[in-house]
């Protein structure tokens, strides 16, 4: 199964609030149309057109085939528009593994999209982001350590 047919999968499914994916390839444009269909208009009164609309849970389990960014894009952000809602994700738990069992570097989510993911904490949204390797890595720690920044997003003085 690819990305298109998993959204219209997913489409045929409106009402489903709790999503979990294991062992399935998902790649960039899944979550490409994850993020663009964050928002729906507030009066619309079919569901049958939206992507997810009713979800507050996502946990995805599977090799890592996409990039961090794409992760990030889940963050949902704010509307600047009054008459658009968002979906209402409240979870996002993510396990991966490497794309080989060979000992690599950890994985590291780039700033920018570290703060969009942390900015998405402070409004509510639960993210867990780890990786397998002989422990479960916290990759959202794990990148926090790295560009030296606290839970907050603000960097840290040594």
């Amino acid at each position: 199964m690819n990305d298109d047919d998993l959204i219209d999968l997913l489409y045929l499914i409106p009402s489903i609030t709790r999503l979990e994916l294991f062992a399935v390839e998902i790649g960039q444009s899944f979550f490409s149309h994850f993020e663009a269909t964050t928002f729906t208009p507030l009066h619309s009164d079919n569901n049958s057109h939206q992507f997810l609309p009713n979800l507050q849970t996502f946990i995805f389990d599977a090799e890592r085939t996409f990039s961090w960014s794409a992760v990030a894009t889940m963050a949902p952000t704010r509307s600047l528009e009054s008459n658009m809602i968002r979906r209402p994700l409240a979870k996002v738990s993510i396990s991966t593994y490497p794309l080989n069992l060979e000992p690599g570097p950890e994985p590291i989510i780039d700033r920018e999209y570290l703060e969009k993911i942390l900015a998405s904490t402070r409004d509510g949204v639960t993210f867990a982001i780890w990786e397998a390797r002989e422990t479960n890595l916290n990759v959202i720690q794990q990148s926090l350590e790295f560009h030296q920044m606290d839970q907050d997003g603000r960097s840290i003085e040594e």
